[in-house]
């Protein structure tokens, strides 16, 4: 599925990590994947019948200018004006305008996005997650720490093993 986020800021939970994501993101969950469902943000959700719209280790949050999701938005919301109507054909359209519009447009995104590795560990995500969320924020290794109630330690060993940061 691909949800559009049209207001405020949040995290979304996908396969064992939380995404931070705001206001004009686009969250892409893979078919099967385990993610958080329900009214998270005021989004527009676009439901896929394709197993793998991106790579399994592609980040799944992707940021767009306002003009790239103002297009995708009215996209998305003709394609549910379609689905409204009782027509096979209107279906189809619908599944066709979502399938060779912005499919297309999120893989070729993927292939130049950021990508994370399948070993990283839980706590290492959360450190990361924390700190792109707070990233223009004044924070600090000790207030990272706090916020993950581990120690400095700790966390300092997991990035150098997994993140190959001396």
């Amino acid at each position: 599925e691909i949800s559009l986020v049209m207001d405020g800021s949040g995290q979304y939970f996908i396969r064992d990590s939380y995404f931070n994501v705001t206001q004009q993101d686009a969250v892409v969950i893979n078919a099967g994947r385990l993610h958080s469902e329900g009214a998270i943000l005021p989004s527009i959700c676009i439901g896929i019948r394709t197993p793998n719209l991106i790579a399994g280790t592609t980040y799944p949050v992707f940021q767009f200018t306002a003009t790239e999701f103002s297009t995708m938005t009215r996209i998305g919301q003709l394609a549910f004006e379609l689905l409204q109507q009782e027509d096979l054909a209107a279906h189809q359209l619908a599944s066709n305008l979502i399938l060779t519009s912005l499919v297309p447009y999120f893989q070729e995104k993927a292939v130049t996005g950021k990508t994370m590795t399948t070993t990283t560990p839980f706590i290492v995500q959360r450190a990361k997650n924390y700190i792109d969320q707070h990233f223009h924020d004044a924070i600090n290794i000790t207030k990272v720490c706090q916020e993950l109630a581990i120690s400095h330690t700790y966390l300092d060993k997991q990035f150098q093993e997994n993140m190959a940061i001396k």
